[in-house]
C-alpha cells in the first residue's frame, strides 16, 4: 500500500483518520533514519513513510522504501529496533514481528548487485528455507550480478544446503 500524505504534518501524531486508507491508523514511531520513519500501527502492521508516502510491509507491496535499513545490518536492526520498543514500554519481542524475510525477499529479487549483496548479508539471521534457497539459486546464476555477489549467494546457499 502507497498513499501520499500531501502536505500533512504526520511529524508528531500518527492519526491519520482523514483517509479511509488509514483507517484508525494510529501508530508508534519506531525508528527514523535515512530521511524515512519505520512505525508500528496499533493494528500491528510495520509501515515506513519516506516522500510523504506511507508504505506498509505487506505481501504484494512496494517494500523498497524500507531497503535503507538494510545497511544496519541485521543485528544491529534488531537491537535498535528492541530498544526503540523499550523505551515506549512495549514489549522487545515485537521486534521480531518486522517482517524481514517478505524484505530481505525482495531485495534479493532486485536488479540491483547492492541491495542483493546486502541482503544476502541479513540471511544469517534467519531459518533457511526453499523460497531463500529458491531466490539464492536465482542470485547465483544471475550474470548481471558482480561475481562477488554471486560467490557470497553460492556460500550462503552451500552453507543452508549442508544444514538442512
Amino acid at each position: 500500500m502507497e498513499t501520499d500524505l500531501g502536505n500533512s504534518d504526520y511529524s508528531d501524531k500518527w492519526d491519520f483518520n482523514h483517509s479511509d486508507e488509514f483507517y484508525a491508523l494510529k501508530g508508534v514511531e519506531i525508528l527514523d533514519m535515512f530521511d524515512r520513519k519505520i512505525i508500528l500501527s496499533h493494528t500491528g502492521v510495520w509501515c515506513v513513510i519516506a516522500n510523504k508516502k506511507l508504505f506498509s510491509a505487506h505481501q504484494n507491496t512496494n517494500v523498497i522504501p524500507f531497503f535503507p535499513f538494510l545497511e544496519l545490518g541485521c543485528e544491529n536492526f534488531i537491537s535498535i529496533v528492541k530498544k526503540k520498543l523499550e523505551s515506549k514500554n512495549m514489549s522487545a519481542e515485537i521486534a521480531y514481528s518486522f517482517p524481514l524475510k517478505y524484505i530481505i525477499s525482495a531485495a534479493l529479487g532486485m536488479q540491483s548487485d547492492y541491495w542483493v549483496k546486502l541482503s544476502i548479508s541479513w540471511l544469517n539471521c534467519f531459518t533457511f528455507d526453499s523460497e531463500i534457497s529458491d531466490l539464492l539459486s536465482y542470485v547465483m546464476s544471475s550474470k548481471w550480478l558482480s561475481q562477488s555477489t554471486r560467490h557470497l549467494a553460492k556460500k550462503m546457499f552451500f552453507r543452508f544446503n549442508k544444514h538442512s
